[in-house]
């Protein structure tokens, strides 16, 4: 008979029931780096409380065998500066940034003696709320750690059925490079949130607020930036602005579709989204094409072969930049931007003017009958 395999202070963390004896963890060596933190036996503590829930996770499926290592760090965006991703070129990793919120852990990708792997970045404030008298707090520290160990496991479980996408381009060639990272950026989400929503039901609430925010914003940015496109002209900037905004809408839907299939919950359960879908034209066929085409990405996963599962993912990318009013034409490493003059988009006599004092441009380049 299958077991429950752990309770977290004091029945704070029910894990799911899993037959006794599961550790998916790694054959190798591998720790916990705390940084920054004076006190060695507070370090001590937050290491072990981490190494813990990894321990209890791995017992209830995550699949940990990839996992790297775990560096806690008071200075978050300078520990993962610090990470060696051992990519011939890597970027430097920094924290993601939604809406003004910076990020507070990742699930970095890293090559090690050529297979891939991934090192757990925590801020030291996440572990130790494993502590807090609260339990809510509680809830949201271990639901954050188990979120990111669900990146480890989805990982790996993609090297394992596309073997060799880590650290390459994007092979699909229908569609840009940036719209296949930008799907694998969903799907993860989405995967990530599925596995590990139901440690902490609560954060449905900020999925929402999120959201939220970004739909309300999506027609202003649109206009916005591809009216300043009409004065500065460049391709690149406008495309990685508004294709960014579409990642980041699309991404958002994934956390909160992700969480409510953990719980096994509709988005016509929550009043919010609701609310959100009836005034908003356009949003909720958007949802349930998202929610189905990751649903059966879901369901699939030990059935694929190739990057081609994502193509519906891809398809939806184009639809969303489409309607905000940037087509992409071409095939392979040569792509053509068009974004069709519309009233609403063309700039004003003076923010031209503003714009040819601030930049040093002839005023005439845009009205040729001014010299």
């Amino acid at each position: 008979m299958p077991k429950c395999v752990g309770e977290y202070k004091a029945n704070l963390i029910l894990l799911r029931a899993m037959d006794e004896g599961q550790k998916l963890l790694p054959e190798w060596d591998w720790g916990v780096d705390v940084k920054g933190v004076g006190d060695p036996e507070l370090a001590q503590i937050l290491a072990r409380d981490t190494i813990e829930m990894l321990h209890l996770l791995s017992e209830s499926g995550f699949d940990l065998r990839t996992l790297d290592g775990v560096t806690i760090a008071t200075d978050y965006p300078k520990a993962l500066s610090e990470i060696d991703r051992g990519l011939k070129f890597q970027n430097i990793a920094k924290p993601t940034n939604e809406n003004g919120v910076e990020g507070v852990a990742m699930a970095l990708g890293i090559m090690r003696e050529g297979h891939q792997r991934t090192h757990l970045v925590l801020t030291a404030w996440i572990p130790l709320l494993l502590r807090s008298e609260q339990e809510e707090q509680k809830r949201q520290a271990f639901g954050m750690i188990a979120h990111e160990a669900a990146h480890i496991h989805f990982a790996a479980k993609l090297d394992s059925r596309i073997p060799n996408t880590f650290g390459r381009a994007p092979s699909l060639n229908d569609y840009p490079a940036a719209f296949q990272i930008a799907v694998m950026h969903i799907w993860d989400e989405y995967a990530a949130t599925r596995m590990s929503g139901y440690i902490d039901p609560d954060a449905a609430a900020g999925y929402q607020e999120n959201l939220k925010t970004l739909v309300t914003a999506a027609e202003s940015f649109r206009i916005e930036r591809a009216t300043a496109y009409r004065m500065h002209g460049d391709h690149k900037r406008v495309f990685e602005e508004l294709n960014g905004f579409a990642e980041r809408l699309l991404c958002s839907l994934a956390y909160l579709l992700g969480h409510l299939d953990s719980l096994e919950q509709e988005v016509s359960s929550l009043p919010l989204m609701t609310d959100l879908t009836t005034s908003t034209p356009g949003l909720s066929d958007l949802i349930q094409e998202l929610h189905g085409n990751l649903r059966m990405l879901w369901e699939t996963q030990d059935l694929w072969t190739s990057q081609e599962v994502f193509s519906p993912l891809c398809n939806l990318v184009n639809d969303l930049l489409a309607a905000y009013g940037v087509y992409m034409t071409g095939s392979g490493d040569n792509w053509r931007m068009t974004i069709p003059h519309t009233a609403e988009t063309m700039p004003t006599r003076h923010a031209v003017e503003e714009f040819c004092t601030l930049t040093g441009k002839s005023l005439g380049s845009f009205y040729p009958d001014v010299m």
